[in-house]
């Protein structure tokens, strides 16, 4: 919770750079937040136990054919639709129970800055299951109807 008003802070320093906008401007266009929410909710079906790859090719239907995903924490960077698809066809039945709670979110132009809540059981090893729950703060840059770069801010456990 401690970082969300740093990277906000980043972020507003980043808009400021565009020049001054006025109230209107500086508002997102309500199809940059749609496609987010959208994202979010096709997520959350991927991570439902009966999940499948129907899912899968929905959730990465909003997502640019060259989007990139950063987890700075885990030193993480993966690019391309192909690449994270493929990501979350590997946690197919592993996962289930998901929910993300968005706490404050910040709609810029291009961009929306979250404080998500994410929770979810895993699947164990030896075959029960564990609750998982974390804040982490999102960033979804977005263009032409697409997220084009998702950066992750959580602390790995």
């Amino acid at each position: 919770m401690g970082s969300f008003p740093r990277v906000a802070c980043w972020v507003g320093l980043g808009l400021g750079s565009l020049g001054t906008p006025t109230p209107a401007a500086a508002q997102a266009p309500a199809g940059i937040t749609a496609v987010v929410e959208q994202y979010r909710r096709a997520r959350l079906r991927t991570m439902e136990a009966g999940a499948t790859d129907a899912d899968i090719t929905a959730a990465t239907a909003f997502l640019a054919d060259s989007v990139v995903y950063e987890h700075p924490a885990a030193g993480a960077r993966r690019v391309g639709r192909a690449t994270l698809t493929e990501g979350m066809r590997s946690f197919l039945g592993r996962t289930r129970g998901p929910s993300i709670r968005v706490v404050r979110q910040i709609d810029g132009r291009g961009v929306v800055v979250a404080e998500e809540q994410v929770s979810f059981e895993a699947q164990r090893e030896g075959g029960g299951w564990e609750r998982s729950t974390r804040t982490q703060v999102a960033v979804y840059e977005v263009r032409d109807g697409h997220i084009t770069r998702i950066i992750e801010y959580w602390q790995p456990g």
